[in-house]
């Protein structure tokens, strides 16, 4: 699990009509003012606030072991808009948060959750190396694979992306009766790459705000390119999207070297347009980049127009977002980096609000 930082955090229900102009969304994460920061995940961290704003892509997994309530409870005490989760299912039917069903990588024991009754969960590993943080490691006292139930219950207010990469009928269920429960569906994300899964979660909870899966997301590269998309009715209300300059640098799903390289650069060119993540946002979905860092990546992502950051050090990012901007030798005073006036301490609840007009 990883935190988030962005403009102050809004999750609604996903609007239904879009217009050609593109109208407030339903599903955000905001600040009061244009972002200049990031966002956190697992405990990653918020996007840059601007006044009275709070600080998606873990829980914190590079200051506390990854998907505990301690790495989520160091997030939010940081300021994160958002806590980004995956969910898996016991065999005993409980919804439990980790990352990875295999736990080899996170526990050292070859087991797979589907197969363990909650009860018989093994802890996590101390120290855990940070995935998108290769050679550095994370500690922390709490080592437990917590209950989505028990997350629900620590963060009433907060709002959750939740990430299925199963294709399994039981677990969105269980995932659905869980939102149901806790009466949070305006704030609880449902979240997956694959277009099948998310259509499934969007059947068994369509009150729940949705992010793009990866089929969705180059059809909306296609409808941009072919001048369609403001035409087009979008139901998706975050875009949650990897910034393509840590792909050759940390961790990514392919081998470092002239792959990756190729790869950032063509992912660069093609998807990081300015003109596209702002027309995005005029439409009221927030543009949230992952899993950032380092403070040369929060920057990079702010400038190219991302409401929010996902990382595993919201510490690091907190630290960022309040620091006084870098002074220009011999430009006059200014106001803070990003503008605006000093900010106020993070919302630390990310509460809701009612839906905004549709788009």
């Amino acid at each position: 699990m990883r935190s988030a930082h962005t403009r102050r955090l809004r999750l609604t229900s996903p609007a239904r009509a879009p217009s050609p102009r593109g109208a407030s969304g339903a599903c955000a994460v905001r600040t009061q003012r244009p972002p200049a920061h990031a966002q956190s995940r697992g405990g990653r961290g918020p996007a840059r606030p601007g006044p009275g704003e709070a600080p998606r892509p873990r829980t914190g997994a590079g200051e506390r072991i990854e998907n505990t309530m301690e790495a989520f409870e160091n997030a939010v005490s940081h300021g994160a808009d958002l806590l980004e989760l995956d969910c898996h299912l016991t065999r005993d039917g409980v919804v439990v948060v980790t990352h990875d069903r295999w736990l080899l990588r996170q526990t050292g024991h070859a087991l797979d959750v589907r197969h363990l009754d909650f009860k018989d969960l093994p802890p996590y590993k101390s120290p855990l190396e940070v995935t998108f943080d290769p050679g550095h490691f994370a500690t922390g006292t709490d080592r437990r694979i917590p209950r989505l139930d028990d997350i629900f219950r620590r963060f009433p207010h907060v709002p959750i992306s939740i990430e299925i990469k199963d294709d399994d009928d039981e677990l969105i269920n269980e995932v659905a009766a869980l939102v149901r429960r806790h009466d949070r569906a305006p704030i609880t994300l449902w979240a997956s790459f694959r277009e099948p899964i998310l259509r499934k979660c969007r059947a068994a909870h369509p009150a729940m705000p949705y992010g793009f899966s990866l089929r969705r997301g180059l059809l909306l590269l296609l409808l941009y390119y072919s001048g369609l998309l403001p035409f087009i009715p979008l139901g998706e209300s975050v875009l949650l999207f990897v910034l393509p300059s840590i792909i050759n640098r940390t961790y990514f799903p392919i081998p470092k070297g002239w792959a990756g390289h190729l790869l950032s650069k063509v992912v660069q060119a093609v998807a990081m347009r300015k003109p596209l993540l702002h027309h995005l946002q005029s439409r009221g979905i927030q543009v949230i980049l992952w899993v950032l860092n380092e403070e040369r990546d929060f920057a990079e992502a702010f400038a190219a127009g991302a409401t929010g950051v996902v990382t595993d050090y919201p510490a690091r990012l907190r630290r960022y977002l309040d620091a006084p901007p870098s002074p220009t030798p011999g430009a006059p005073a200014g106001p803070r980096r990003g503008g605006g006036a000093p900010r106020r301490p993070p919302d630390r609840h990310g509460a809701a609000r009612p839906p905004a007009s549709p788009r």
